[in-house]
């Protein structure tokens, strides 16, 4: 680890205790197969026959008697998840020859043109407020790029799930990662090694850059332009959690959140098994939930990360969607203020652990918001445990008079939630 940084952490950590929070869970009471947030109004967007729009509190149904235009053969199955621009909402659905512009009252439908129709298999994105989308013509398939519902261009594309970077773009594709020329049409792999039962499931842009994050079967890749640049595995960062990485998700402090599963995607056994957050200024893994035991109480989330959501609202809060048994549930870990909707009854208090004093010499008294049983580990920098223990009641006292000075990574572990923490001994 760089010196200035852990002189850094150390002037950091002199001044303030250092806080674990959990995920809790929030009752929105709606079934939804995706969850979309407008980062310009925090509003939610959701679906489960139509789409739902959350906003200030207050639901709104948009059914056929509501949008007539809603109103034809399959809708249902194939609204696709919305995406904002500063003045507006934008879906569509496949094979339509448009797609739909709601500008915060009504809908309404943009036609194509000619005789393009909506890719099925495509999406759309946004980047520096314009409008990315795939299509299909009779003969072959498009990426249509619409500004305030101006065409300002039409690129010859095969691969149309496009990641649109602020000069370059990326082609997500069954499970392959390609650099994408616009203008050219060209798509060079940047890693096609991946065998067919492990196929790249997610892939995000760091924000505001052209920097690919992609997973792989037991690390995150990292490409630009047309290469792998780097990779973040257990030989490079700390405290990585087992598994295969199949959702991310950047915070607005640019660190990247990760839900694991198991390594078995040939067979659809999608177990999820941690949720863990990548600090990229410390090359470490914090926050580090384990899923099967904030999940053990709904048998159907046990089995399936098919239907995750892993998204970040305005107020840098992480939200997590799980269909468990046709119900789908909604969890957020609060990093910032809660959405001005959710309101206080809406969701528990914070279980927190925390440590103090840190630094310290000799002791360190752990306090918790709840007295449950806790059990601690302590780890080196390089990952060595050099102490576990168990801890019965609100406030105890850990001994380290025999460890030598430095830094440590703290783990504590509750029957539903983990946490980590970097403590100093003087």
């Amino acid at each position: 680890m760089d010196k200035a940084l852990i002189v850094f952490l150390l002037f950091i950590s002199s001044f303030k205790n250092i806080n674990a929070q959990s995920w809790q869970e929030v009752n929105m009471g709606q079934n939804s197969v995706f969850l979309s947030i407008n980062p310009f109004d925090s509003s939610f967007w959701l679906k489960t026959s139509y789409p739902i729009h959350f906003d200030d509190g207050v639901f709104t149904h948009y059914t056929p008697a509501v949008v007539p235009l809603f109103n034809f053969v399959d809708f249902s199955w194939t609204y696709r998840r919305p995406v904002f621009t500063s003045s507006a909402m934008y879906s569509y659905n496949g094979g339509t020859p448009f797609f739909y512009k709601f500008d915060g009252n009504t809908f309404q439908t943009i036609d194509l043109p000619g005789e393009h129709q909506m890719n099925s298999i495509g999406n759309m994105v946004v980047r520096n407020d314009t409008l990315y989308m795939g299509t299909l013509d009779p003969f072959g398939t498009y990426t249509l790029v619409y500004f305030q519902d101006q065409l300002i261009n039409t690129y010859p594309e095969s691969h149309s799930n496009l990641l649109v970077g602020e000069n370059a773009s990326y082609s997500f594709y069954w499970g392959s990662v390609s650099h994408v020329d616009l203008p050219a049409g060209a798509s060079p792999a940047i890693d096609n090694t991946m065998p067919s039962n492990h196929k790249i499931l997610d892939a995000k842009l760091l924000p505001g850059t052209d920097t690919l994050f992609y997973t792989k079967i037991d690390h995150i890749g990292v490409g630009h332009g047309t290469f792998e640049i780097d990779s973040i595995s257990t030989s490079n960062s700390l405290q990585m959690p087992d598994g295969h990485p199949r959702k991310l998700c950047f915070d607005l402090d640019g660190n990247l959140w990760v839900l694991f599963g198991n390594t078995d995607c040939f067979n659809s056994l999608h177990t999820p098994k941690y949720i863990s957050k990548y600090n990229r200024s410390t090359q470490t893994w914090e926050q580090t939930t384990n899923l099967v035991d904030l999940l053990a109480t709904y048998a159907g989330c046990a089995n399936s990360t098919l239907n995750v959501e892993l998204e970040v609202d305005p107020y840098n809060n992480i939200w997590l969607m799980f269909i468990c048994d046709a119900v789908s549930r909604y969890f957020m870990f609060q990093q910032g203020v809660n959405p001005p909707w959710l309101g206080a009854p809406e969701i528990d208090p914070s279980f927190n652990v925390s440590c103090y004093p840190n630094p310290f010499e000799h002791n360190l008294l752990i306090h918790r918001t709840d007295d449950v049983p806790i059990s601690t580990q302590l780890f080196t920098l390089d990952g060595k445990e050099i102490d576990s223990q168990k801890l019965e009641f609100g406030e105890e006292v850990l001994n380290y008079d025999v460890i030598p000075q430095g830094l440590y990574f703290l783990n504590w572990q509750t029957e539903f939630q983990t946490g980590t923490m970097m403590v100093r001994k003087n």
